[in-house]
């Protein structure tokens, strides 16, 4: 019987190689893009899914490989990983012209007469501190992974049955046969360490899948500090982002005004079509009344990488311009009193060239190697908040393109310099990009750096 892709990506998964089973998937929807640009959307949503736990590998292997985590903490965040990987590849199976394409596309498929070379073993020798970027679980004492509620429907490309016994099997043995000590902790930060901790997690969690909305998952993110559901609850995130960026993006266009695009621009979670909403607002305002100077600004106004503040500033530098009329003067006021609505009462940078800074590392809460070109590894982003309430921030993490790669989530509460911090892990060299957004959605920091 011919090889098909589904038995490709069984074979990687029952010999712990998730890590090519994802690269394998990558590589196929690249592929499928390709062959069917008109069809590129209906699989956006599985490609975002897969970006996130993406990164979250590359940040887990770092984490361990610098001890960040003690050895129960990698396994706890290892299985939370394995479960959402093997729950997204099922997703698969939610995008049926994918299945269809992935069920006769040859190409997809490995090299069925490879060129002989040394077998390596499955399991290798162990090196101090460093381990693949993500593998099967290992056996932990501390909480059992999360998995996916959700159910999929059996089609052909579905995972087998056979997997999941091989799987359950895997680590049925290892946890048998396993017992690690747990390496120097820097972190005292787990998963579950508490009664207590772990009623906060139940709860929170509890209500985020009651809730079911992007809020609610993000609270829990917030609430709860390595929580047992992360990797889930990030997931899902992903997914319900995607979801209404794409809804809100739909309904600006049916309504094509400049207020309906402007609202998309403020609103849209992932900035997935910043780009064509531009272009749409060019098209809007070149058919509208008014002089050149305030369109001008407007267009400006609709900046992704232009903080309220910077807003407010050039809008009043527009206002100084002679000879403009009182009625173009009552609009740009209006925008003006817009974006300081959305500074006022809510966390915003005081000094946004010093209280938002990329660094090679932060220790007792303050940056150490403040830079902007960085060797690949990690990168860390602190900055120092005006929080007039409790609330919760967003470090969105973007491509050279413009593209958001990652989200992470704070808690800032009743300070006028609250510290906070986060971290993500890059290894492709490149220009990269993390935005600051306040509860309010609005930019106040955002610093560019390298990975050369």
């Amino acid at each position: 019987m011919a090889l098909t892709f589904t038995d490709h990506l069984n074979r990687l998964l029952a010999n712990n190689r998730p890590d090519q089973a994802l690269e394998a998937i990558f590589q196929a929807i690249s592929l499928f893009k390709k062959k069917y640009p008109e069809k590129a959307a209906e699989v956006d949503e599985l490609e975002t899914q897969l970006i996130m736990i993406s990164a979250r590998m590359k940040d887990l292997q770092n984490k361990e490989q610098t001890i960040q985590l003690s050895a129960n903490e990698v396994e706890v965040a290892r299985a939370k990983l394995f479960s959402s990987l093997i729950g997204t590849i099922k997703g698969i199976t939610d995008v049926p012209v994918l299945g269809d394409f992935l069920s006769k596309e040859e190409s997809v498929l490995p090299d069925p007469n490879p060129a002989p070379q040394v077998k390596q073993p499955i399991i290798e020798p162990p090196q101090p501190q460093v381990r693949p970027a993500f593998s099967a679980p290992q056996p932990v004492t501390s909480a059992a992974p999360g998995t996916p509620s959700k159910k999929f429907p059996v089609l052909p490309v579905a995972i087998g049955a056979g997997v999941v016994v091989l799987l359950i099997i895997a680590y049925v043995v290892i946890s048998n046969n396993q017992n690690k000590p747990a390496a120097p902790k820097a972190n005292t930060a787990t998963a579950s360490v508490s009664s207590e901790n772990s009623k906060k997690d139940s709860t929170n969690w509890a209500y985020a899948q009651k809730t079911g909305t992007r809020e609610a998952y993000e609270l829990y993110l917030t609430n709860v500090e390595n929580g047992i559901h992360a990797a889930e609850a990030q997931q899902k995130l992903g997914a319900l982002s995607y979801k209404e960026d794409t809804k809100l993006w739909e309904e600006a266009k049916a309504a094509n005004t400049l207020q309906a695009y402007e609202e998309y621009k403020e609103k849209s979670p992932m900035k997935l079509f910043s780009a064509e909403a531009d272009n749409a607002i060019k098209e809007v305002l070149a058919n509208q009344s008014g002089s050149a100077q305030l369109k001008k600004l407007i267009l400006m106004s609709s900046s992704d990488t232009l903080t309220a503040s910077e807003k407010i500033s050039k809008l009043k530098e527009g206002l100084a311009v002679p000879k403009l009329s009182a009625a173009d003067k009552a609009e740009i006021n209006k925008y003006i009193a817009h974006y300081d609505s959305l500074t006022v009462g809510a966390a915003r940078l005081n000094d946004p060239e010093n209280d938002m800074v990329t660094a090679r590392s932060v220790s007792n809460l303050n940056p150490s190697g403040a830079d902007s070109e960085f060797a690949p590894g990690k990168v860390n982003v602190w900055a120092r908040i005006d929080a007039p309430g409790s609330e919760s921030v967003q470090f969105r993490w973007f491509d050279a393109s413009g593209k958001q790669i990652d989200v992470d989530i704070a808690s800032v509460s009743n300070s006028g310099a609250y510290r906070t911090y986060k971290d993500n892990s890059f290894n492709q060299p490149g220009k990269y990009e993390v935005r600051l957004y306040n509860a309010k959605n609005a930019l106040i920091g955002r610093k560019v750096f390298v990975i050369k």
